[in-house]
């Protein structure tokens, strides 16, 4: 039921977010275009602060890490978390 969540989101709050503009990108940028590795790092970063988190607790690697143990957990197929990770 986690999932309804992710599906609220997408459903009113990320149309707030983008204004006029059309993306099917899960994480846009401000343009609606692919948030680069960067921006995603600097996001982290900032509102990893912003809340008090160590950096050992919470980086883009360890969200990465975090997803994919999450996937495996619930049953999803190795190949598939390999494809949504972008691995071979």
């Amino acid at each position: 039921m986690q999932w309804i969540g992710s599906a609220l989101f997408l459903k009113n709050s990320r149309p707030i977010l983008l204004g006029s503009l059309k993306s099917d990108i899960f994480f846009p940028s401000k343009r609606a275009r692919v948030m680069t590795r960067q921006t995603f790092c600097y996001h982290v970063k900032y509102y990893r602060k912003i809340i008090g988190i160590d950096i050992k607790l919470l980086s883009p690697h360890i969200l990465r890490h975090a997803f994919a143990t999450y996937l495996l957990n619930y049953a999803a197929e190795l190949g598939v978390v390999q494809m949504l990770l972008g691995q071979s």
